[in-house]
């Protein structure tokens, strides 16, 4: 009984194991161009994917009380921050001058620039 018992709760217990590697966030934003974004963060790798931001060389470094996520928009090149507390889910995403590194005050930039809250998601909560 015992030979069954065993090997019947690894493998019960191994799914739920591999989803807590991923954390999901569902984030609303009061950016006007990108009100809605989904964050997948894969913590032990430094791995995160961003939808709803057309980007790439999206990068994860993290501390105990944030995710800071730094990445390029693909259609302007230019570097954005997304900041997002670990404890209460607030966020700050803010566009930057390439060049300069420092925060673009435009009207067309400014209205990228936004806070907001976050909230853990389950891959059964997602559409697809």
């Amino acid at each position: 009984m015992k030979r069954l018992l065993l090997p019947l709760l690894a493998a019960l217990a191994l799914p739920t194991a591999v989803h807590a590697e991923e954390i999901y966030l569902a984030c609303k934003s009061s950016s006007k161009l990108y009100p809605y974004l989904e964050v997948a963060i894969k913590p032990k790798t430094n791995e995160v994917i961003i939808v709803g931001i057309d980007s790439s060389k999206q990068r994860l470094s993290q501390s105990s009380g944030s995710f800071n996520i730094v990445g390029y928009e693909i259609a302007t090149g230019v570097r954005y921050t997304l900041n997002i507390n670990r404890f209460n889910g607030r966020f700050i995403f803010n566009i930057y001058d390439s060049a300069t590194s420092t925060q673009r005050q435009n009207d067309y930039m400014y209205q990228k620039n936004g806070t907001g809250k976050c909230k853990k998601v389950s891959l059964e909560d997602r559409a697809f």
